[in-house]
């Protein structure tokens, strides 16, 4: 069993995921669920112009802290009333994990006012697929 925590947790201090990451691994926990939410609400990180060089940043903090991403959340968001958008910025999600390694990216389901649970649940396997 892995006894993880979130970075999300430090989302509230004015701090980076990565030194959010250092304080955590100063606590013991080998561990970690990267919380995109955080990068999207900022508009930094993997939302970041530069964020190909974020990448390598968090690949390097995690080598040198020895911890793993080992589950990562993708910003809460609106596909059923997406442009495009969100679809654009959950595929960074995907990247990221990709390159750090994480294996489980969980992708939040939406709704729309209006519809039906048929509805929606057809509407949300569209946008999944």
């Amino acid at each position: 069993m892995k006894l993880a925590t979130k970075t999300d947790d430090y989302s509230l201090y004015p701090i980076t995921q990565t030194q959010a990451m250092e304080r955590i691994s100063l606590s013991g926990f080998r561990y970690l669920d990267y919380s995109f939410g955080w990068d999207y609400k900022r508009q930094n990180g993997v939302y970041s112009s530069d964020y190909k060089r974020y990448f390598d940043t968090v690949n390097n903090c995690l080598e040198k802290l020895s911890i793993k991403l080992v589950h990562a959340h993708s910003p809460m968001g609106k596909p059923l009333l997406d442009d495009g958008t969100f679809l654009k910025d959950t595929m960074r999600c995907i990247d990221a994990c990709k390159t750090w390694g994480i294996e489980n990216l969980v992708v939040h389901s939406g709704y729309r006012e209006g519809l039906s649970r048929e509805q929606t649940i057809e509407k949300n396997k569209e946008f999944f697929m």
